[in-house]
């Protein structure tokens, strides 16, 4: 596994870091059927507080959990 600074995420997403969002446990990256990719924030759906499409790259979040198994230690 690696870290959100060494992980190549989706075409769609481009060159962009997601920041936190790289390895959230909250986040899901979205693949349209034309190449885009967007981050989608997990969270969003039972707290108003969270956007659903967060702007990237997210450097604070109040709901950031690391997921262990997309990162490494």
């Amino acid at each position: 596994m690696q870290n959100a600074e060494e992980m190549q995420f989706p075409q769609g997403l481009g060159a962009k870091n997601p920041g936190l969002c790289g390895d959230c446990v909250h986040a899901l990256i979205i693949e349209s059927d034309r190449g885009s990719a967007f981050v989608r924030c997990e969270l969003s759906f039972t707290d108003t507080r969270f956007e659903k499409y967060p702007r990237l790259p997210v450097l604070r979040c109040a709901g950031y959990a690391k997921d262990e198994e997309r990162s490494v230690s």
